[in-house]
């Protein structure tokens, strides 16, 4: 129940859902035995750091399991809160096994990749004013994207609750609505006294803590420069 949040598993629980998404996908593996190597680390780790070209990369071999459609990395990113930006904001290391497997995608496509996305919690990026689970991702197409590399830990399990009224207006109004409700469920009737308007106080003090939370999230939101999630997932800005 509380295990940690594996982002590339729920990438895929997400890209199961969009069953009306095509991509053509060629089955092919990418051969066992690596040739020589066509790019340095350095030009590879500065193509990372550098800003995208609008170029995609031209695949032909790969694992079908790696690519995702743009809709199945925005709901992720909804639901736990996360960026998807060019790598060049990223402000983490990439470990030499993501080296390797670029140079391993660009020998066996015969081409160079030149866009690179990273897909993480906003504090792994460089935002402009305005190590936990990164994944390194290729544009391959106008809505899909192959996966490279996974690495660091998985998110901590109570990300997601804490994430969950941050993703739309409809899940903050439900999460103050659910809290709100819960409250005035657990107040005690000997708290209450007469007992011929248990539920009408009950129910005036649900529309007292739903009110108070509005307030208080509605101040918060304004004070913090904060957005809802839906509209930070490809912001590079750390207040938009």
């Amino acid at each position: 129940m509380f295990e940690g949040i594996n982002l590339l598993e729920e990438l895929k629980k997400e890209e199961a859902k969009n069953t009306d998404w095509n991509f053509v996908k060629v089955e092919e593996q990418i051969d066992s035995i690596l040739k020589a190597s066509a790019s340095t680390d350095e030009h590879i780790l500065s193509r990372l750091n550098n800003k995208n070209k609008e170029e995609k990369f031209k695949v032909r071999h790969y694992y079908p399991s790696d690519i995702f459609s743009e809709k199945a990395i925005e709901q992720l990113c909804e639901k736990y809160r996360l960026r998807f930006l060019d790598s060049h904001y990223f402000n983490g290391r990439y470990p030499y096994e993501a080296i390797e497997k670029i140079k391993s995608l660009e020998l066996n496509n015969e081409a160079e990749i030149n866009n690179f996305f990273v897909l993480a919690p906003s504090k792994l990026f460089k935002l402009e004013d305005a190590q936990n689970d990164p994944l390194l991702f290729t544009k391959v197409s106008d809505d899909a994207y192959l996966l490279i590399h996974q690495w660091g830990s998985d998110l901590k399990w109570w990300k997601k609750i804490i994430a969950f009224p941050a993703r739309s207006y409809r899940h903050l109004a439900a999460s103050i609505a659910v809290f709100a409700v819960a409250v005035a469920m657990f107040v005690p009737d000997t708290w209450i006294g007469n007992v011929d308007r248990v539920w009408w106080t009950r129910f005036g003090i649900f529309l007292q803590i739903a009110l108070l939370l509005s307030a208080i999230t509605v101040y918060t939101a304004c004070l913090f420069q904060k957005n809802f999630s839906k509209s930070e997932w490809r912001s590079k800005y750390f207040n938009e």
